[in-house]
């Protein structure tokens, strides 16, 4: 499945050389305001009408959702929320940790033990029935990994708390992690993200609308996925690749949900082109359960197994598709969007067009079997402009970097995307990956 392979990009690409300190203080130039003018959907939908949700500030299911400056003050573009953490066995031992990043493009969550001062100790650790070792993970994103334990606990987001048996990744839990293992440093590039800094976060929630971060393919396979779990015998032992039942992976946090447990709604608010300091969203908790939740007029799309749709940009139609928080910027290749690539120093990696150009974009289901559509466009300014202002700002629209990632194929629809809208996640029903969705509309007033 696809995990995380966003996050790092902006972070690895954007602040290497002279453009570190130039994105300290990102903001400046000219650009598109929102770039939702024009959304529609088609095919059926939540109503009849043309409503869209506005955006929510209060309820059990909403979760404020920040985009500022974080652990990393290098970074843009980052969404976050507080996430409660509490002991399995006792609701009252708890971390409240600030600054996770939501991240629609991977599954489960993931918390540097650190974080976890009160609370460590007592989640339980997910053990191989087989060895009676310890289970570990590997998380590869595009450019780098996580490395950590599987432990239960207890999450809560906004009012709502998961089971007691929700597992989570415990990132650098030296007490207890084994070393890592060399296929998983490799499948990361070598780049381990164990700290806040190099994280950009304390912690990661993803909400692609998939229950298990491996699924089936690590239950019973003739050989074990490689860079996944691990059973470690201890601290200083090498660990081994090996199988895991659902009951034991990492899994999405709002499949645990006693309510509200059917998707997730990401809403930012219009900014100007030029960027903002910040800007305060919603992360709400189930679609369609709630009066605050509504899918209203926007019609659903269906998704693969992966989360993944197909989108139509520049005249081409892309399958593997998707919308990710997780990415700071949009991310295409420079044949699917067809502009300028900036040639300063430190911008080699990003979109420079002369002016700032709209892009209408489709998104439809990739297997054929839906009517239901989204029209719509977004904004790309030069990077040149955007990024080398004088002004701190941690939010920006319209921002493009150029996907060097010969795995994925498909449209990266980045955090850029997601202000002025309402864009829905939903979950999938069956574990074979059927019935999820997308579905996006305008933020409404």
């Amino acid at each position: 499945m696809r995990v995380l392979d966003t996050i790092k990009r902006f972070q690895g690409w954007a602040f290497a050389g002279a453009l570190a300190a130039v994105l300290a203080a990102c903001g400046g130039g000219g650009g598109g305001a929102g770039g939702n003018a024009s959304d529609s959907t088609t095919g059926s939908s939540g109503t009849s009408g043309t409503t869209s949700l506005a955006l929510q500030t209060s309820g059990s299911n909403v979760v404020t959702l920040t985009v500022a400056a974080g652990p990393n003050p290098d970074l843009p573009n980052t969404g976050f929320v507080t996430v409660k953490v509490c002991s399995p066995t006792d609701a009252t031992l708890c971390d409240t940790i600030p600054n996770v990043l939501v991240d629609t493009g991977s599954v489960g969550l993931r918390v540097l033990a650190s974080k976890l001062t009160n609370t460590l100790s007592s989640l339980t650790q997910q053990v191989d029935t087989t060895s009676g070792n310890g289970i570990d993970e590997c998380e590869v994103f595009a450019s780098s990994y996580t490395w950590g334990t599987v432990r239960e606990a207890s999450v809560t987001l906004g009012s709502e708390t998961t089971s007691a048996g929700q597992n989570i990744q415990v990132i650098n839990d030296t007490s207890t992690q084994g070393p890592v293992p060399t296929d998983c440093d490799s499948a990361g590039a070598g780049n381990i993200d164990n700290s806040a800094s190099s994280l950009g976060a304390n912690g990661i929630v993803g909400v692609n609308g998939i229950q298990y971060d491996c699924g089936t393919a690590c239950v019973s396979a003739s050989t074990p996925v490689d860079a996944y779990y691990y059973r470690c015998p201890s601290t200083t032992s090498a660990c081994a690749s090996i199988n895991v039942p659902l009951a034991k992976q990492i899994a999405n946090v709002v499949y645990g949900m006693a309510t509200d447990n059917n998707g997730v709604i990401i809403q930012l608010p219009a900014i100007s082109g030029s960027g903002a300091v910040s800007a305060t969203g919603a992360l709400i908790l189930g679609i369609g359960t709630q009066s605050n939740n509504a899918l209203e007029s926007a019609s659903p799309i269906p998704t693969d197994a992966y989360g993944d749709f197909t989108a139509t940009m520049n005249g081409s139609s892309i399958a593997n598709s998707f919308v990710d928080t997780g990415s700071t910027a949009y991310t295409f290749t420079q044949s699917q969007l067809g502009l300028s690539i900036c040639t300063d120093s430190g911008l080699t990696d990003f979109f420079c067009p002369s002016s700032t150009t709209t892009e209408p974009v489709v998104f439809t289901d990739t297997s054929g079997a839906s009517a239901n559509r989204y029209s719509g466009s977004i904004s790309i300014a030069s990077a040149a402009s955007v990024l080398e202002g004088a002004s701190a700002n941690y939010a920006i629209d319209d921002v493009a970097a150029v996907n060097t990632y010969v795995s994925i194929s498909g449209l990266d629809f980045g955090m850029p995307f997601f202000y002025a809208r309402n864009v829905y996640i939903g979950n999938q029903t069956g574990i074979d990956g059927t019935g999820g969705y997308v579905a996006v509309s305008p933020l409404g007033s």
